[in-house]
């Protein structure tokens, strides 16, 4: 959305099949980069927790924040995505708002969102889409 020397603004949407949101969040240059590496190669083994918080969590600042979880646990190795956004002071009345949500997702999918992520950098318009898998 937004870039200079210092930051750049990302915008994110997501949603499953009850829930969806979105959130406009700060981040540095390399906040992107930081994300793809942190997913690379997942899942790993048995169990793998992978987190990531990038924006604003604390509730004085007035932009938001992104939380990405991903999990594979369990005697089945289902992998799962946790996903929490928060935006800070919207509309009028200046009220927060989130979303928090569980979806299920395909290993090779983190993959090529990883490669996609990669590929975004501090550029104003780059996109990166992670498929997630929703109940029929």
């Amino acid at each position: 959305l937004w870039s200079d020397k210092d930051l750049m603004e990302v915008g994110s949407l997501a949603g499953n099949d009850r829930f969806a949101g979105s959130v406009n969040f700060y981040t540095a240059h390399d906040g992107l980069q930081r994300l793809a590496e942190t997913l690379r190669g997942f899942p790993a083994a048995i169990p793998d927790v992978r987190v990531i918080r990038l924006g604003e969590w604390a509730e004085n600042h007035s932009v938001g924040g992104l939380e990405f979880t991903l999990m594979c646990t369990g005697i089945r190795g289902q992998a799962m995505a946790r996903i929490r956004m928060r935006q800070h002071g919207v509309g009028e009345l200046g009220e927060d708002e989130s979303v928090d949500f569980l979806t299920e997702v395909e290993p090779s999918a983190v993959d090529r969102f990883v490669g996609m992520l990669s590929l975004c950098g501090p550029r104003p318009g780059a996109e990166a889409r992670l498929s997630l898998v929703c109940s029929p």
